[in-house]
């Protein structure tokens, strides 16, 4: 049995994109996946790496591979060091005792506490991409994604070529 390792996101978007020289839809592709890629990054995700694919006319399609789905309920909130102005060590303290959270000071000095996460979904951060960025960075008119756990048999996982895997 093939164990699963994670899981591969793909945006497909539409455009005419016939009318722009193709290195420059290359260039827009790519750019999408590197923003898409560090967007999920930055809210926590393990990104693990990403890929486009264009015909140069009528679509551009980014699929980039996370480990995970969704991540837990709570992450950690750095705050400011505990020798700083007494205003933002106390702000921090209030906060995260008003949200019912521990709070410790880390070997760096640092105060460090527990918080909710606002988007814990992997879905909703894609979603949340195509209706803010894809115009702007892609020029698409239109976007579907779709997101699907990925095995240790790239083929099933991913478009990559079959003559880059090992059997």
């Amino acid at each position: 049995m093939v164990e699963p390792y994670g899981f591969l996101v793909t945006v497909e978007c539409t455009g005419d994109y016939a009318t722009s020289p193709p290195e420059s839809v290359w260039g827009k592709a790519k750019r999408g996946a590197r923003d898409l890629f560090e967007t999920i990054k930055q809210y926590g995700f393990q990104s693990l790496y990403y890929t486009v694919d264009t015909d140069e006319s009528k679509y551009v399609r980014i699929e980039l591979v996370t480990l995970e789905n969704e991540l837990p309920p709570v992450e950690v909130a750095k705050g400011p060091h505990s020798w700083d102005s007494i205003e933002g060590v106390v702000a921090f303290l209030k906060k995260r005792q008003k949200e019912g959270y521990p709070v410790w000071i880390g070997e760096d000095g640092r105060l460090y506490g527990l918080r909710a996460r606002k988007v814990r979904s992997l879905a909703e951060i894609v979603t949340q991409w195509i209706s803010e960025r894809t115009v702007s960075i892609l020029g698409a008119k239109q976007c579907k994604s779709q997101i699907r756990r990925c095995s240790r048999d790239y083929r099933v996982c991913t478009s990559i070529p079959r003559w880059l895997t090992i059997d």
